[in-house]
């Protein structure tokens, strides 16, 4: 019995001292909310939510002891102690919404809104975009630039998540969610676009090779380029050796072997790597007095 009214009377003082911690730091907490800086706020918070887990512990073990005991008087004291139990909840939250209010409009109000309203900025310019006259990898660094701007707006949600207001929170995660989707839309249409981008230049290349081979069956006599002397084999009476300067604009040559005939030869050398070999083009008789040379 009397370990028993011992042991009671230890539970009874770490209950109160648990309680009078909590008190204290509730009051403190509730008074200077609007005054304290970021750090030392964070840290008299989360002392405050420990306080308040050790005043919870205490007044159970406490009540679990005095009802073990069987005794009237004991039961009436238990009553009395989970009704305080039950003041120091609402005392915790009462300082908690003064707390995380003072947080949000102090704190995390302006860090979190400026990275909305630039990742919404960001997307809304995006979103006029025309994207038709942009490359793939353009539009891949503008995904990657509204990727990194809603990352950023979500990991300040994150790190404020367990000191704002429920209410602010949910709309913060709100505005997360919403952009990821209109990032994700976004990009959906750029890639279909580019696919299509992709589909049309193989048709139209598709297109002009087939109306080159076209060209190379076409009835005249053939073009040979190697280096910088291009034969010209006409389909007259004789054939015409003829040297052209490959830098050269578009001119018009007269036949030497033939001084009665004037031949018009119209060329264009290619502009690519190719043009350091020989080269195959074929000559179209137009009139007879005018020749075309096709480049494939």
């Amino acid at each position: 019995m009397a370990e028993q009214k011992e042991e009671l009377e230890r539970l009874k003082q770490r209950r109160s001292a648990a309680q009078t911690a909590f008190t204290r730091r509730a009051n403190y907490l509730t008074s200077r909310a609007t005054a304290l800086g970021e750090s030392e706020m964070v840290g008299e918070w989360r002392t405050f939510k420990s306080d308040h887990l050790r005043v919870r512990d205490a007044g159970f073990e406490y009540v679990t002891a005095l009802r073990e005991a069987e005794d009237e008087r004991a039961e009436e004291i238990a009553e009395q102690i989970d009704k305080k139990t039950a003041e120091c909840d609402n005392k915790f939250d009462e300082t908690e919404q003064v707390v995380l209010k003072s947080f949000w409009t102090r704190f995390a109000e302006e860090a979190i809104t400026t990275l909305a309203n630039e990742a919404e900025s960001a997307m809304d310019k995006a979103e006029e975009t025309d994207y038709h006259q942009l490359s793939r990898k353009q539009c891949d660094l503008m995904n990657k630039s509204l990727e990194r701007e809603v990352y950023e707006l979500e990991k300040e949600v994150n790190d404020w998540m367990n000191l704002i207001p429920r209410s602010m929170l949910t709309e913060s995660k709100d505005c997360v969610r919403k952009l990821k989707k209109r990032r994700e839309k976004l990009w959906d249409e750029w890639a279909w676009q580019g696919n299509s981008q992709g589909f049309c230049l193989v048709s139209k290349r598709k297109s002009q090779m087939k109306r080159q081979r076209k060209t190379k069956v076409d009835n005249g006599a053939s073009l040979v380029r190697k280096q910088h002397l291009l034969v010209l084999n006409l389909s007259l009476s004789h054939s015409t050796l003829i040297t052209l300067n490959p830098q050269s604009e578009p001119s018009s040559l007269a036949c030497p072997a033939s001084p009665q005939i004037s031949a018009m030869v119209h060329f264009q050398m290619p502009r690519t790597h190719h043009s350091e070999r020989s080269t195959h083009c074929k000559v179209v008789l137009a009139g007879t007095l005018g020749l075309t040379m096709i480049d494939p």
